[in-house]
């Protein structure tokens, strides 16, 4: 096994699944309504704007991706490390998981508190 500041994210998020396969599917739940949230919240904040020079397309189009992703193989991510990893920790799509797990991983300390000290140690969060 490579030492953790040479392992890729990709290792990295395969390791989290296999310390914590229990914790994936409440994850990918998560992640998918965040989503959902994020795209409803998003007309309303450029609402008021008179100027707005913003990739609405690029993050509109990462949102969509990362929702299909979930969405179409979420429950074979529950138990597929490989396919977990490759799905979300690649790409653009990387951006918004990591967004995720920031948000997540604390939320889990009472319950699951070694989820959250494995996010930190892995991911540097």
């Amino acid at each position: 096994m490579a030492a953790l500041e040479y392992t890729s994210l990709i290792g990295k998020a395969r390791i989290l699944h296999r310390w914590f396969p229990e914790e994936i599917p409440a994850l990918l739940e998560t992640m998918d309504g965040m989503l959902t949230a994020i795209q409803q919240e998003v007309p309303q904040r450029l609402k008021g704007w008179e100027f707005t020079i913003r990739n609405d397309a690029l993050q509109e189009a990462l949102l969509k991706e990362a929702q299909q992703v979930i969405r179409e193989h979420g429950a074979a991510m529950y138990r597929n490390d490989k396919l977990f990893a490759e799905q979300l920790f690649t790409g653009l799509k990387r951006v918004y998981t990591g967004y995720c797990l920031i948000t997540y991983a604390p939320t889990r300390k009472l319950h699951n508190r070694k989820f959250a000290l494995a996010v930190e140690l892995l991911f540097g969060i």
